[in-house]
């Protein structure tokens, strides 16, 4: 993984050198830069330096353009923007974003100067600031899109190249692992990770997530395995997955039902390289599905429901072949819908409760799931086992759960601090910089 800060230091300690002069390193020129046009081996070298993957990249400025499969629409500090790419392996020019600002960024690149200049004397020169816009033109060429390095972008402490991140959910793989997921001030997804002992910088998995439904959705189907998923500002769900030793390259884009989504996913594994992801439907009269189980599915409904307006599904699993969702129905009552393995349950199941936000579903064991919700103040919301409801009273000043065994499945006082804000965390568009939500990350309690 590359360093943007790095990046940036070494393409700026090069600046003014032609492509036979010695580089920062201490070496000539930048691979085959003396010998023909050489943007592409300075964008590559910058790359290298700074310890980014750099397989399939060769001396043509197209194959940045096709080194992850797209280019993206966003940039980033420590991306290659590349320049009149023709859709067939040919690209005019490619340089290094190092500066991001609203709507301009400023760039390096390698074989700069002309038309004053030629080969033997062209030069590493910073252009910009200029429109980062696809499109637009820079001296004549424009600008097809940017592209990150495969294996991420790491953001080092003291070097702060976001402006803010919105809190996002953590997952788990086993025990001393965490890994948390955030949005980026410029709409793209960044991961971080704890090991144990420490947490790692933060990883710019690039992507861009809508506005309208800003919250990346990460699961855990193994130990090694993570997928995190988000609709993108085309409305289309897209899916990343990380395979044990590094990110896939670029994002899948999973489409959509034929309409576009009316929620953030969620996503749940009912067991190895096993994967559920839902989403709601526009209006709000159906929940869609996708699948793997080796190869995705296609789009299915859940069948017809009208929940209420902004509601997003709540899902999880308590074994192979079995799942929960519940939503809030138009009625302000929750609603439910079980799957055996072989179908859904007939129709929604009206099961209660007054909820004021999205509910939530965890399982510790088969055949068992609960659901959380907040309710006005003068209720709790219920509890639900997978067949039953039962109520549990209200709660007490410091508005805490009382232990009590509801049919096998054993509810617990909640202690102050955990498991708080649940919904919040992970639905509201609440924005907090990075240092903030740094801070409230800060080292997992042991």
């Amino acid at each position: 993984m590359a360093d943007p800060a790095k990046i940036v230091e070494i393409a700026e300690a090069n600046l003014g050198k032609t492509g036979c002069d010695t580089n920062s390193a201490g070496g000539k020129g930048y691979y085959t830069s003396c010998l023909q046009p050489w943007c592409a081996d300075f964008a590559k070298w910058v790359w290298a330096q700074a310890g980014a993957d750099v397989a399939g990249l060769t001396p043509e400025a197209g194959s940045f353009a096709t080194y992850s499969g797209r280019l993206g629409s966003t940039p980033h500090v420590g991306d290659a923007v590349v320049f009149g790419y023709d859709g067939q392996g040919y690209a005019e020019h490619v340089a290094i974003v190092v500066e991001v600002s609203d709507e301009t960024i400023c760039s390096i690149g390698g074989d700069e100067g002309y038309p004053e200049v030629t080969l033997e004397t062209a030069f590493v020169q910073k252009d910009g600031p200029y429109s980062a816009a696809v499109g637009a033109t820079q001296t004549g060429q424009p600008i097809s899109g940017y592209v990150s390095p495969k294996d991420g972008l790491v953001v080092s402490a003291g070097r702060t190249v976001r402006s803010s991140a919105q809190v996002a959910p953590v997952v788990t793989w086993a025990e001393n692992s965490l890994h948390a997921f955030a949005v980026a001030a410029n709409d793209s997804v960044e991961y971080r990770a704890w090991d144990g002992q420490a947490w790692t910088g933060w990883v710019d998995l690039g992507g861009t997530v809508s506005t309208t439904y800003p919250t990346p959705t990460p699961v855990a189907w193994g130990v090694n395995h993570l997928d995190v998923f988000f609709v993108g500002t085309d409305s289309n769900l897209y899916h990343r997955g990380w395979g044990g030793a590094h990110w896939n390259a670029g994002w899948d884009n999973l489409g959509n039902s034929g309409e576009p989504p009316g929620s953030a996913p969620v996503a749940v594994s009912q067991a190895e390289n096993s994967l559920d992801v839902f989403v709601m439907g526009p209006h709000h009269q159906t929940i869609w599905r996708r699948s793997w189980r080796g190869s995705w599915s296609g789009w299915s409904s859940l069948g017809q429901i009208v929940s209420a307006p902004g509601s997003t599904p709540a899902v999880c699993t308590w074994g192979q072949g079995r799942l929960d969702v519940c939503v809030v129905g138009a009625n302000k009552t929750v609603m439910h819908s079980g799957w055996d393995g072989g179908a859904w349950s007939g129709g929604w199941q009206e099961i209660g409760g007054n909820p004021a936000y999205d509910p939530a579903l965890v399982s510790w064991g088969p055949e068992r799931c609960l659901r959380h919700g907040t309710a006005p103040p003068d209720h709790l919301a219920p509890l639900l086992g997978r067949r039953k409801l039962e109520r549990v009273g209200k709660p007490g000043p410091d508005r805490q759960l009382a232990r009590r065994d509801t049919g096998g499945c054993r509810v617990g006082t909640r202690a102050p601090g955990r498991l708080r804000g649940m919904r919040s965390q992970l639905h509201s568009p609440q924005r907090l910089g990075r240092r903030k939500l740094e801070r409230q990350l800060g080292e997992p309690r042991r």
